[in-house]
C-alpha cells in the first residue's frame, strides 16, 4: 500500500462543491474528510423561503447523483443501448433526453465505447466505475 500524506486545505464556501468534486476525481486521493467546524460562524446562504424556486423551473434535487456517475454505475452491470439508458435516467428522476451530452462527454473521456450490444465500459471506465 502506498504511503499517504495528510494535507489541510482552507476553501471558500462558494468553491467547496467544485473543490470536493475535483478531489474525488483526482487519481491518488485516498480519502477526503470534511472538517466543517468553522461553518457555523459564516453567514447562512441566502435562499428562497420554504424551498420556493423560480416559477417554471423544477426544484433542484438534493443529493442528486452526477449523470456521468449514474451512467458508469448502469454500464458496470452490463452493456446497454441508448434507449435503455434513457429509461434508466428517467427512473432516476432525470430527463431521458439528457443522455446525448453525457454519452458524448464520457465517450470523449475514454470511459465507454460503442459496440453491437450498445455502450460498454472500457478498461479505464471499469477502473473508474469501481469508485462510483
Amino acid at each position: 500500500m502506498p504511503k499517504t500524506f495528510k494535507i489541510l486545505l482552507e476553501v471558500e464556501e462558494v468553491a467547496l462543491g467544485h473543490v470536493m468534486n475535483m478531489l474525488h476525481r483526482t487519481p491518488g486521493v485516498a480519502r477526503c474528510d470534511l472538517l466543517l467546524g468553522d461553518a457555523s460562524k459564516s453567514a447562512p446562504a441566502k435562499s428562497a423561503p420554504n424551498g420556493a424556486h423560480k416559477p417554471g423551473r423544477k426544484p433542484p434535487f438534493v443529493g442528486e447523483e452526477v449523470a456521468a456517475d449514474l451512467l458508469l454505475r448502469l454500464l458496470k452491470k452490463k452493456p446497454m443501448r441508448s434507449t435503455d439508458i434513457a429509461k434508466a435516467f428517467e427512473n432516476a428522476g432525470r430527463s431521458g433526453k439528457s443522455i446525448s451530452y453525457v454519452l458524448h462527454m464520457v465517450r470523449k473521456d475514454g470511459l465507454i465505447q460503442g459496440g453491437e450490444n450498445g455502450y460498454s465500459l472500457t478498461k479505464k471506465g471499469r477502473d473508474r466505475a469501481r469508485y462510483v
